[in-house]
């Protein structure tokens, strides 16, 4: 835990107010003032349940970049096993990493362009950019409500936001205007936040102060992204198959012989049964309905 001094001279950020960040050579956007490390919950097929009816969660550590103007938040399990892959690569090792990724693979600048928020996402193979006007939610703080988090005393608010019904803690000892997602908008940070259906749940598990050098940036690669709507991001993952996705780019299917084949071809039960697997639209439980 970040000693409670080293918050004492920070300076409230607010995702409303600062200028324009525009991309510079390498993509570089701001410089990164506070890492805040987020243990993560979240659900993408809501129809699983393990043998007690629980939920079956996938985990990972999503991590919020805060700059003087620009905030960053991803995964960073995705990004620690990234880099692991291309070291690996790099080394003439093609096999998978030891270690798991995360299974959030969207990423969101609050504040970027100024006054905007920019969420980048993939279907299958193609990346798609959504740049919207920031909109804070609603906070409804509920004062007799309160925990101890981190070492902190975290106050309650609630608030109805993009289609779910959101509980957040924040600490006005840390004065930061920010939180994981896009939940900000309260007189401190955000150290914990749950929907209803608690399908996503987010812990701040870890508080650093850097020494203001580390560079935030915006990969160039993501410009190339297609722009589009949240709905029709969400419309298009909802509906799109791996079949959609392998006859659009015209490369066709090829089966691999496995277990069961018939003098090294699959049979024809099998591959329609793969057909039909390639066919079936992918689970969704998108975090803004």
């Amino acid at each position: 835990m970040i000693p409670r001094v080293l918050f004492t001279t920070f300076v409230y950020l607010s995702a409303t107010l600062s200028t324009y960040a525009k991309p510079k050579e390498g993509g570089k956007i701001d410089k990164v003032k506070y890492e805040i490390t987020y243990r993560t919950k979240s659900i993408t097929d809501t129809t699983k349940v393990d043998s007690l009816g629980g939920f079956i969660y996938n985990e990972e550590d999503m991590r919020l970049d805060v700059g003087e103007r620009v905030s960053f938040f991803y995964s960073y399990s995705n990004h620690i096993y990234e880099q692991q892959r291309i070291e690996m690569i790099n080394r003439g090792e093609f096999s998978a990493p030891a270690i798991r990724g995360g299974s959030i693979n969207w990423k969101l600048f609050k504040n970027f362009p100024e006054g905007k928020t920019t969420y980048v996402d993939r279907v299958f193979s193609d990346g798609f950019r959504v740049v919207e006007p920031i909109e804070q939610p609603r906070w409804e703080l509920m004062p007799d409500s309160t925990a101890r988090i981190l070492g902190y005393d975290c106050q309650m608010a609630r608030c109805n936001y993009k289609g779910r019904q959101w509980t957040a803690w924040f600490a006005t000892d840390i004065p930061i205007d920010n939180g994981p997602w896009k939940l900000d908008g309260l007189p401190g940070l955000v150290l914990r936040a749950y929907d209803n259906s608690r399908h996503y749940i987010f812990d701040c598990v870890g508080l650093k102060q850097t020494d203001g050098t580390p560079d935030m940036v915006f990969d160039a690669n993501l410009n190339d992204y297609e722009e589009t709507s949240m709905r029709s991001l969400q419309q298009l993952k909802a509906n799109t198959t791996p079949m959609d996705i392998m006859n659009r780019n015209g490369k066709g299917v090829t089966f691999k012989v496995v277990s069961g084949s018939v003098n090294g071809k699959l049979t024809e039960a099998q591959q329609e049964s793969m057909r039909r697997q390639m066919q079936k639209k992918q689970p969704q439980n998108p975090i803004e309905r």
